[in-house]
């Protein structure tokens, strides 16, 4: 049997949005309902591959790659998702969220119109740092299943 085709995937997104818990749901296969963004994610029952900070502009980044392995159509893959952190502003997208990425997730909630707009940014950013090639990309309404705050 041949070896694993590694894909990397980088999940962006506002502070606060669900992209941790979303990327934990598909790990482990199930709604993770033990995660409280407020907790060290490394404390959560699924363990990061590996951990990257990378530091651009003087601004530090620190991405944590969740690994699955699964087989599709009888190819066996290694998916790698980076957990970004979130920064305050999105003034750019840094070199290690393009060199060597197969697709993005952007997330959003839906309950958060900024996110929204920051969603847009961030697709923007993108297509100026990656060019005119092809670039997967998913946008994700999140957080659909919490009541509206009153």
């Amino acid at each position: 049997m041949s070896s694993a085709k590694s894909r990397t995937i980088v999940v962006l997104g506002l502070r606060g949005v669900g992209k941790t818990s979303l990327i934990l749901q598909f790990i482990k296969g199930e709604p993770t309902r033990d995660y409280h963004p407020s907790k060290d994610k490394c404390k959560c029952h699924s363990t990061p591959e590996k951990y990257h900070l990378s530091i651009d502009n003087f601004k530090y980044y620190l991405n944590i790659c969740w690994t699955k392995t699964f087989s599709m159509d009888q190819t066996k893959y290694k998916l790698c998702v980076v957990d970004t952190t979130s920064q305050a502003e999105f003034s750019f997208i840094p070199p290690s969220y393009v060199s060597g990425v197969d697709g993005y997730i952007i997330v959003y909630s839906v309950d958060s119109p900024r996110s929204f707009h920051i969603a847009s940014v961030l697709y923007k950013m993108l297509k100026d740092k990656r060019g005119k090639g092809c670039m997967p990309v998913v946008l994700v309404g999140n957080k659909k299943d919490i009541p509206p705050v009153r």
